[in-house]
């Protein structure tokens, strides 16, 4: 009996040195995402900070969970990637965050879904995604401050532009926001506003500019030296139309 009770107290002894040993093998992750809205919300909210935290803590893994048409965008930061695939999934659908429509229950079992997969393995220190209520704060912006159809975004000194065209610019956008309500964040008004605009006046390395030439919004350039073809082509991938400040503004 004794012989017995000695056995069963090594055989324990041991499992908790096992599983000891387990818990120290397991791994820090970070996860994020999913992402399931438009491709600048993600490029310009997440990407940059994601690569960052990664720069920081190189030791930490981390796991993204997004579109596999997106993978580029965090190059070799990423340890590893989840494919986010959904049915009838279309770029016209996507709305900031999120998707038109899109029941705000999928999304919770999506994040829920990630975090399920990786629990077991890894140690999950912190999950980052975007909490896809809050698009209403940028459209209900939008609607109460930049109401007419006509518009011109322009970042720099008060410039003429024609009548006809409402101007928009940047500084006092900037005003308005930190004025209005914290919950307005400037990326996603940026991006939802020059969606609407006709046409941006800005220097090219600014990044109004970055974000109309991926919208397909015309640029009109004010710097004072032509930027070369190649630098352009560079960040202009679908060839949006380009023009210097000098030709004039019609």
């Amino acid at each position: 009996m004794k012989v017995e009770n000695l056995h069963v107290k090594q055989l324990k002894e041991q499992m908790k040195k096992k599983l000891k040993e387990h818990s120290a093998q397991i791994q820090d992750v970070i996860l994020v995402g999913p992402f399931i809205g438009e491709l600048l919300w993600e490029l310009y909210y997440f990407v940059p900070y994601i690569i960052y935290l990664k720069k920081q803590t190189p030791d930490k893994k981390l796991i993204v969970f997004t579109r596999p048409s997106r993978f580029d965008l965090y190059g070799s930061y990423v340890d590893i990637f989840l494919p986010l695939i959904l049915e009838n999934d279309e770029c016209k659908n996507q709305k900031c965050f999120s998707i038109s429509n899109f029941d705000n229950n999928n999304y919770t079992r999506l994040v829920e879904y990630f975090k399920d997969r990786y629990r077991k393995n890894y140690k999950i220190e912190s999950h980052i995604y975007p909490r896809i209520s809050n698009i209403h704060f940028v459209d209900s912006f939008i609607k109460d401050n930049y109401k007419k159809k006509k518009s011109v975004f322009i970042v720099g000194p008060k410039i003429k532009i024609p009548s006809k065209y409402n101007s928009i610019y940047f500084n006092d956008l900037l005003n308005d926001i930190n004025e209005k309500d914290s919950s307005y964040t400037i990326i996603g008004c940026l991006i939802e506003i020059i969606k609407k605009c006709d046409f941006v006046i800005s220097n090219f390395d600014h990044i109004v500019t970055k974000i109309a030439l991926l919208l397909c919004v015309k640029v009109f350039l004010t710097d004072e030296k032509i930027i070369d073809a190649d630098t352009i082509n560079l960040y202009n991938p679908l060839r949006t139309e380009i023009h210097h400040i000098t030709e004039g503004v019609k």
